[in-house]
């Protein structure tokens, strides 16, 4: 394992199937970044309260390739620098189904493979539209931290793909995302992915009959259903669980992690079998200089009432 102080968290990559991984750089490096798989016990120590950009990445082969950030410019509110944030164009590309000419060159290329229209049940009873680029078609699903979700359309570009979703979330009412917070309060509470992948359906059945309907897609006959990553199992299998009480973004933490859904980790703070389960939100680490090492997390308070 790579220790020392001089690393930085640029996020939580679900880019291997069934194996999300803080993704590392040393600080001011060219890169590479690497991915320290969120496994066993995470432990690591926060000292400095500055958060630097995440990189970006380059949207230009089949496979999105992360660059660490040129200057490593310290960020306050977003999770990049505004040149890393224009090199990437994801901001752009959500709204490229209005103003095409304006993405990138490598976001317009992107583009240009053929993308997935989902619809997907989260653990707070919400329910989403989204898109998937074929190359990232599982991937997205996981890094969204969805219970349930099921593929109900496809189309050559993600221009097309992006129509379509726009239409049937005003259309149909449905969201075009949920809170992280929100996912993260419902861990508090049982959560049952059978029931919801059943609320789910007819939601999933209306959208798909509604997208027939348009001449920008092509439909599938039938929904087809996502599998739900062993770690994001795990994690709703845990539920309900206690809030963690301390902030991620300061002091010293020991974390024995069960499962992940999202980019929120459900562990506890020592190995004993009767140990409490929390939950808490690792993007927090994003940007924050770490350093890894065998850190314990504070006594932590209980809420009874959940156990």
């Amino acid at each position: 394992m790579v220790t020392g102080s001089n690393i930085v968290c640029l996020g939580i990559d679900w880019s291997q199937p069934d194996q999300p991984a803080l993704r590392l750089a040393q600080l001011g490096s060219a890169g590479p970044s690497w991915l320290r798989p969120l496994t066993g016990t995470l432990g690591f120590r926060i000292d400095h309260s500055e958060r630097y950009c995440s990189g970006w990445f380059d949207l230009t082969g089949p496979i999105p390739r992360h660059i660490t950030c040129e200057t490593w410019e310290v960020v306050t509110r977003a999770k990049q620098c505004r040149r890393c944030q224009f090199r990437e164009g994801f901001i752009g590309a959500h709204q490229a189904h209005n103003r095409p000419n304006a993405l990138p060159a490598n976001v317009r290329e992107y583009l240009r493979q053929p993308h997935h229209l989902y619809v997907a049940g989260y653990a707070d009873g919400s329910t989403k539209i989204g898109t998937a680029a074929q190359a990232r078609q599982t991937v997205r699903l996981a890094e969204q931290g969805a219970v349930a979700a099921c593929f109900i359309a496809e189309a050559p570009d993600g221009l097309l793909i992006r129509v379509a979703e726009a239409f049937l979330s005003t259309s149909l009412g449905l969201k075009q995302a949920v809170p992280t917070r929100r996912k993260l309060e419902a861990l508090t509470s049982p959560v049952d992915p059978s029931a919801i992948k059943y609320r789910l359906e007819p939601a999933a059945i209306t959208a798909l009959q509604a997208a027939r309907d348009l001449d920008s897609v092509t439909c599938l006959p039938v929904p087809l259903w996502w599998a739900l990553p062993a770690p994001a199992t795990a994690a709703f299998a845990a539920a309900p669980v206690a809030l963690y009480a301390y902030s991620l973004e300061e002091g010293e933490h020991g974390l024995h992690i069960q499962g992940i859904t999202g980019t929120i980790a459900v562990f506890t703070t020592h190995s004993a079998m009767d140990a409490p389960v929390f939950a808490a939100d690792l993007s927090a680490l994003q940007g924050h200089q770490v350093e890894l090492g065998s850190f314990e997390s504070p006594l932590q308070p209980v809420q009874d009432s959940l156990f």
